[in-house]
């Protein structure tokens, strides 16, 4: 049988939706963040008044992302697979960049931490550890959200996918965000991937950048964590 030529990358139908309206989690999350970083009474640091409202709004974020991938079937999948504006890769910039942001302005509390002693010493601690956990999770999860739609609309386009999970007969009804998150994780706290086969050129190219990103990513983690240690003694 004569294999069907892919249709070019470049060639893809218009998709451009309103970029932001579709995102109502981000922008749900993002607008409950700044109002909590500007409202919140009593702080004069504006470093801690950043990290408070990225961490608002980075669990908002997390919170209704992971509902929603609770409720996701392969057919509503596929249809955010298609709806997904051409600014994707924009988006997971705008997010990574949004959590190194919150990574580093961490940087700025802890000379107010190691000042303070005692149980505000402990607090602003706590926090900074949030604030890493969540960044973390962010970067990560939007990876393998982006990783997910990326495939289904390979598959709605009849390109052949990028990835080849193993064990896996039919890409359309057994996936879901789940085994994407298993694959992003797997780079994220690797930087490499595992049994899950990658197949072209496009996608190897993604999973290079995430994991050029992860490596970053988890220096800056690793270097403000043993500031943070360093606080302690």
């Amino acid at each position: 049988m004569e294999a069907r030529p892919a249709p070019s990358r470049t060639a893809r139908p218009h998709r451009r939706r309103a970029r932001f309206r579709s995102r109502p989690r981000f922008l749900i999350a993002a607008a409950i963040g700044v109002v909590v970083a500007v409202a919140i009474p009593g702080i004069h640091n504006p470093s801690l008044s950043a990290v408070i409202g990225w961490d608002t709004g980075a669990a908002v974020f997390l919170a209704l992302l992971l509902a929603m991938m609770a409720r996701a079937t392969p057919a509503s999948m596929r249809r955010r697979a298609l709806a997904e504006d051409e600014a994707r890769w924009a988006f997971l910039a705008l997010m990574a960049g949004a959590a190194f942001f919150g990574l580093f302005a961490i940087l700025g509390i802890m000379p107010e931490a190691k000042k303070a002693g005692g149980l505000t010493m402990l607090g602003l601690s706590l926090l900074s550890a949030m604030t890493i956990l969540l960044s973390w999770f962010v970067v990560h999860l939007n990876f393998a959200v982006h990783y997910a739609h990326e495939f289904f609309y390979e598959v709605e386009h009849r390109e052949d996918p990028g990835l080849d999970f193993p064990g896996v007969a039919d890409e359309r009804g057994e996936l879901d965000y789940w085994d994407f998150c298993y694959f992003s994780f797997v780079v994220g706290m690797t930087a490499q991937v595992s049994d899950v086969q990658v197949r072209t050129r496009h996608w190897r190219r993604m999973v290079l950048a995430h994991g050029i990103l992860s490596f970053l990513f988890n220096a800056a983690i690793l270097g403000l964590s043993i500031n943070l240690l360093a606080g302690f003694f």
